[in-house]
């Protein structure tokens, strides 16, 4: 567990389009370690002060050697691949339990600042 001097942490709503499965109602409670010899993010999602989703990114420090830079810009393609498909598959995954989809046009005036806003929003602003 990390020192709270280390932590830096925020609270905000959710203004954007992240998943269409999450509300819009949702706030993100953001808590990051300052990076030693482990990083430590975390981002949990909040709605109406429940808990309802959990994420986080825990790694070691590695050495920044040549071959572990060649190692790690080989895989990038594999690992970014593996990414989209698993956030595909756990998609699918929610929508066969039937966990309601959330369309981005459903509520435009709660998604600001968004530098490119998805065509189905920026019909409803004009």
């Amino acid at each position: 567990q990390a020192d709270h001097a280390n932590v830096a942490a925020a609270r905000v709503p959710k203004e954007f389009y992240v998943s269409p499965f999450l509300s819009l109602d949702v706030e993100f409670d953001f808590k990051l370690t300052a990076p030693g010899d482990t990083v430590d993010i975390r981002v949990d999602d909040y709605e109406q002060d429940q808990k309802v989703l959990v994420t986080s990114l825990v790694g070691q420090r590695q050495p920044s050697t040549t071959a572990q830079l060649l190692k790690l810009t080989a895989l990038c393609p594999a690992v970014t691949a593996k990414v989209i498909f698993l956030i595909h598959w756990q998609a699918l995954l929610l929508w066969i339990k039937g966990i309601r989809w959330l369309a981005k046009a459903d509520r435009p005036e709660r998604q600001t600042n968004v530098l490119n806003p998805h065509p189905s929003i920026a019909r409803t602003r004009s």
